[in-house]
C-alpha cells in the first residue's frame, strides 16, 4: 500500500511580461520531496567559481546564508492550503 499523498504546489514564474504563478499537483511521499521534483525541473545549482563570484558581486547579488536548522518548507505554503 502506498502512503503516497498528492500535494498542491504553486511556483512563481518571472517572465519578460510580468510574473506568472504556475501550479502542480505531485504525488509523492512527503512535502520535501513533491518539492524537489518541481524544483528540478526549473533549477540547477553547482558551486560557483571564482570567476562566477567576481562576476555577481560586481553586479550585486549578495550571498545567501542557509541557517544550520533542518530544512523547513516555508509557512507560505501552508497559507495557500488554509485559503
Amino acid at each position: 500500500m502506498s502512503s503516497n499523498r498528492i500535494y498542491l504546489i504553486h511556483h512563481s514564474a518571472v517572465h519578460a511580461d510580468g510574473v506568472a504563478v504556475q501550479t502542480h499537483l505531485v504525488e509523492a511521499p512527503n512535502k520535501a520531496q513533491a518539492i524537489l521534483h518541481i524544483v528540478r525541473e526549473h533549477m540547477s545549482a553547482r558551486v560557483a567559481t571564482q570567476n562566477d563570484l567576481v562576476i555577481w558581486l560586481q553586479r550585486g547579488l549578495k550571498v545567501q546564508t542557509v541557517s544550520s536548522q533542518p530544512a523547513e518548507i516555508a509557512p507560505a505554503n501552508e497559507r495557500d492550503a488554509r485559503g
